[in-house]
């Protein structure tokens, strides 16, 4: 009986998530609700130079947005090399820039996604595109398993 009760739950849980792919089609994202939806994640600059790997960009997001980084070396998803970093960027004045390490990182290429997703925003960015980014629009935007996020990917040579 309990195998049974979690079974149901189980089968409940995934047939309310919509099963939505987390590398969905940013053209199925949904269309802005006004002009002021559509959101602008750029970045212009993407550079190693002495072992630092440099990257700076603009959004019209509000200031104060979290925008989390993943950077890969691309040898990483094979197992060839453990490079990975992690971390946090907080806009402000319509920027966001980070400079980190990958000295010792061979020569490759550093898959690099920069992203806004709603879980632990500040409440102006919350309330400025829902919760669940339900009001996020534009050609960056993604659906995933627990709304919409923001995402771009940039593929910056290791020299």
């Amino acid at each position: 009986m309990k195998s049974l009760l979690l079974s149901a739950l189980c089968l409940f849980l995934v047939a309310c998530s919509g099963g939505q792919d987390p590398d969905a089609d940013p053209a199925s994202a949904p269309e802005p609700t006004s002009a002021g939806d559509a959101v602008q994640l750029e970045l212009t600059e993407a550079v190693v130079e002495n072992g630092r790997l440099r990257l700076q960009g603009t959004t019209d997001v509000p200031d104060g947005a979290i925008l989390r980084y993943r950077v890969e070396h691309d040898g990483f998803a094979s197992g060839d090399f453990d490079g990975q970093l992690l971390g946090e960027l907080t806009v402000a004045n319509g920027a966001f820039s980070a400079d980190m390490d990958v000295d010792g990182w061979p020569r490759g290429h550093a898959f690099t996604w920069i992203s806004m997703e709603m879980h632990g925003q500040p409440a102006s960015v919350v309330e400025a595109y829902g919760a669940n980014g339900e009001r996020l629009a534009g050609p960056d935007v993604i659906r995933v398993a627990d709304g919409n996020k923001v995402e771009i990917k940039v593929d910056v040579e290791l020299p």
